[in-house]
């Protein structure tokens, strides 16, 4: 039994290290600068110093509101991409993606315009150690609608209207 043991904690050692991720990145976030016209640009990337599994999260800041979102990641010899996912902060609710997906690259927009917040890139994949990849994020700002005035405002822009028509008068008639 002992010496069935000490074959055994290795081996189940062995097993724990190579089923965890050999790489887990801390949120790292983009920083989006201005581009030409209504366009905001952004890099990420990573340096992989472990073999094996990876998840890189990266946090995206969008300015409001942003009509188009373009995403592209290369990969270094060694990386090979497995997933790539764009999720509302805080609530992981997906936003839809349409991409192109390979080993290597990964080309995606978003297909819905994004509103104003936070947003969690996550890129998953495995690489050799000192292997690395790098992406970019192009944001292309919408237009903004003006609002639509609420009952109430119209009722009270209204009313200011009617009592400035009756200083009017009342200044009239004196």
């Amino acid at each position: 039994m002992k010496n069935s043991l000490s074959v055994l904690l290795p081996a189940v050692a062995l097993a724990a290290t190579l089923a965890a991720p050999a790489h887990a990145n801390t949120l790292t976030p983009i920083i989006l600068t201005p581009g030409s016209g209504l366009t905001q640009t952004g890099s990420f990337s990573d340096l992989l110093a472990a073999a094996g599994n990876f998840t890189d999260l990266f946090l995206l800041n969008t300015p409001p509101p942003v009509a188009d979102a373009q995403f592209t990641l290369s990969a270094g010899d060694g990386v090979q991409f497995t997933s790539f996912s764009l999720l509302v902060f805080g609530t992981n609710t997906p936003v839809p993606l349409n991409e192109s997906f390979s080993a290597s690259a990964i080309t995606a927009s978003a297909t819905v315009p994004l509103n104003s917040g936070l947003y969690e890139l996550v890129v998953n994949g495995s690489a050799v150690a000192g292997a690395s990849y790098a992406g970019t994020v192009t944001t292309t700002a919408g237009t903004l609608t003006p609002p639509v005035p609420e009952p109430a405002s119209w009722a009270l822009m209204l009313a200011g209207l009617v009592a400035g028509g009756g200083l009017m008068r009342r200044r009239r008639s004196i």
